[in-house]
């Protein structure tokens, strides 16, 4: 299926595949596509090609792309489509830039080597967009548009997300983690756990510390952080369980969970002295405890005459 006729007073399109599906394409959606980029001249001079450059490119309709013309021309196909598009060159004005950025992204050693020879540096860095600044013409967009996705269909980047929509992902991200965890599948509840603290950091950062808005963002960090540290205990990181906790005791230092969790990881790497203090301290934070704090220092002073009979086996036959 089609989409209807396109007019647009400065783009002219031609169908050279026809597509296999037609959806509205709205704000928020991402498509994907691949292009060719070619001068509207005698020789048709190509100056990108997506596959050359290694992977489709991506857009989200509505976030203020510079090259603005390319939104209409995608939000004019079908998947599958293939058409060609020649704007006029009073759209095109912020293509070498658009290049610029992506052949940087795949080519980056061309942008470290380069240098002067005495003369001055051209500002692009690459002689085809140098030219095409100085000297504007229409260029013809060849697309492919591969696929097309709802906003609840894909992860959006950081980038994409306003406060409001950070604010909102982290209790999902949360109860997400909380079902992976309950599943067994720790890595995938630890990545859910990191995402939402990385929401909240990035929020936090833009309040002052101790105000009323930090606290509230802090106190939603917490419990999240818990629980990541628990992903991270039973994958075995015991510093970063260590870390964390740690943080979590700095705000809340009478903390059960941060305590308990990081007296286990303490044990894990050997820090017995650490791992005293912290158990010693849970039973009169929690006297319900207490079992399992006398069963954890039972093979603490295990751990103990462990290290001892190592020594002594270090040391037997050598004389001083």
């Amino acid at each position: 299926m089609q989409i209807g006729n396109f007019s647009h007073p400065k783009i002219t399109k031609t169908i050279i595949h026809i597509g296999t599906e037609y959806k509205p394409i709205s704000e928020g959606c991402k498509v994907k596509f691949h292009f060719v980029t070619r001068r509207c001249d005698g020789d048709k001079t190509e100056l990108d090609d997506s596959r050359k450059l290694g992977k489709p490119m991506e857009l989200v309709i509505g976030k203020k792309f510079k090259l603005e013309c390319w939104e209409s021309m995608v939000q004019a196909m079908s998947i599958n489509e293939v058409a060609s598009f020649v704007v006029d060159k009073s759209l095109c004005h912020s293509y070498p830039l658009v290049s610029k950025t992506l052949r940087d992204a795949k080519f980056p050693e061309k942008t470290r080597n380069r240098h002067c020879c005495g003369q001055m540096a051209y500002a692009l860095e690459y002689q085809d967009l140098n030219d095409l600044m100085k000297k504007p013409v229409d260029l013809e967009f060849i697309l492919e548009l591969l696929s097309i996705e709802e906003p609840g269909e894909y992860i959006q980047d950081t980038w994409q997300l306003t406060e409001a929509d950070r604010l909102h992902e982290v209790p999902k991200l949360k109860e997400e983690g909380n079902t992976l965890y309950r599943e067994g599948k720790h890595k995938e509840a630890a990545d859910k756990y990191s995402r939402a603290i990385g929401f909240l950091d990035q929020l936090m950062l833009c309040e002052k510390p101790g105000d009323v808005e930090w606290k509230e963002l802090n106190s939603k960090k917490i419990p999240i952080l818990l629980n990541y540290a628990q992903c991270k205990l039973s994958l075995g990181q015991y510093h970063e369980v260590i870390e964390h906790c740690t943080t979590v005791l700095e705000h809340d230092p009478e903390n059960v969970k941060a305590l308990f969790r990081r007296a286990k990881a303490h044990m894990a790497v050997w820090n017995k002295e650490e791992a005293r203090k912290d158990l010693l301290l849970l039973p009169t934070l929690d006297p319900s405890l207490l079992p399992s704090v006398n069963s954890l220092l039972k093979d603490l002073q295990e751990m103990n005459k462990e290290t001892e009979n190592h020594l002594k086996e270090k040391l037997q036959g050598k004389l001083f």
